[in-house]
């Protein structure tokens, strides 16, 4: 009898702590979304979504708090959403938060958005059209990535965070041109993103330039490029992409601004005739730039100089 009692004790135990689990973490509505409580207790997140969704507005407040994310994965594969609005409540869009929603054709970002998260909008094949406002600071790898039919997208200029492969797949794009490059921005810089070269058959050192106000430069944005033998980077470049230069087996020197904090992924992969990277800043500020797996595999046996020293190829 003991051993019964027990038993049941323990089992209303249970039962009561995944009652409490479930009111605090997460709650169904009204609005057929699921919030979960977040750590603070005072503000919510958007988890999911209980219906089938086609047009779906978030609220800016639930159950007396906040509601100030959508969460990874939230609305994932919700393949008969057309538009969601977003509340100027949400500071942050996770990653893959509205990933392969393919008939998911309008997404109005409120300029409380921060960040957007990685592979956010991927695979969003209806999507035409999306303008990123000036709160946005980060945009994640693959963030728009496969949106194929994406004709227009404004990045701000306070974005100093931007993914690799944010935009691959992205075949209906507009883009702004510059001396044989192609670039994405926005209307008062349309220069902030060196995406490409327009006709690669037509690159050659002197006559090919960046633009001055360009700030990143994109994933592959050279890749292949076996003709290219040198070139001087803007001195508003930030971050080298993933695989920027690779393959690009007659490059011999590059020149850097000290503005430079990253050096994404096999970046000079490939580039076997590089002997010299000159750098605009001091040996320590060269050693301060993040630079990812493998950045300089397979290249020359190069020289960095700096303004007060060299650094050879370890």
């Amino acid at each position: 009898m003991k051993n019964i009692t027990k038993t049941i004790v323990f089992l209303l135990a249970i039962a009561l702590c995944m009652s409490f689990v479930s009111c605090n973490q997460e709650e169904t509505n009204e609005y057929e979304l699921v919030f979960k409580q977040n750590a603070d207790e005072k503000t919510y997140s958007v988890i999911g979504y209980s219906g089938s969704p086609d047009q779906v507005v978030i609220p800016s407040s639930y159950n007396g708090g906040t509601v100030t994310s959508i969460d990874d994965s939230a609305f994932s594969g919700c393949e008969s959403l057309t538009s969601i609005t977003i509340p100027s409540s949400i500071t942050e869009i996770g990653d893959e938060a509205f990933y392969k929603c393919k008939a998911l054709t309008k997404a109005v970002i409120p300029d409380s958005v921060t960040k957007i998260g990685r592979a956010a909008f991927s695979g969003c094949t209806s999507l035409t059209a999306v303008a990123i406002p000036s709160s946005v600071t980060k945009i994640g790898g693959s963030a728009f990535s496969g949106c194929e039919s994406l004709k227009n997208i404004d990045i701000p200029s306070s974005v100093t965070v931007i993914g690799d492969c944010a935009f691959d797949g992205c075949g209906s794009l507009t883009f702004s041109e510059h001396s044989n490059g192609l670039y994405l921005g926005n209307s008062a810089n349309p220069y902030l993103i060196f995406i490409g070269i327009k006709d690669r058959s037509k690159v050659q050192v002197e006559n090919f330039s960046i633009n001055p106000r360009t700030k990143f430069i994109y994933s592959q944005a050279f890749s292949g490029c076996t003709s290219l033998t040198s070139i001087t980077l803007p001195d508003r470049v930030t971050k080298i992409g993933g695989s920027a230069f690779l393959g690009c087996t007659s490059l011999e020197s590059i020149t850097i601004s000290d503005s430079l904090t990253e050096i994404a992924y096999h970046t000079f992969e490939g580039c076997e005739a590089l002997n010299t990277i000159n750098f605009n800043g001091t040996i320590r500020q060269w050693e301060n730039i993040s630079k990812i797996t493998d950045w300089n595999h397979n290249t020359g046996d190069y020289t960095v100089h700096c303004t007060d020293g060299n650094i050879t190829k370890e």
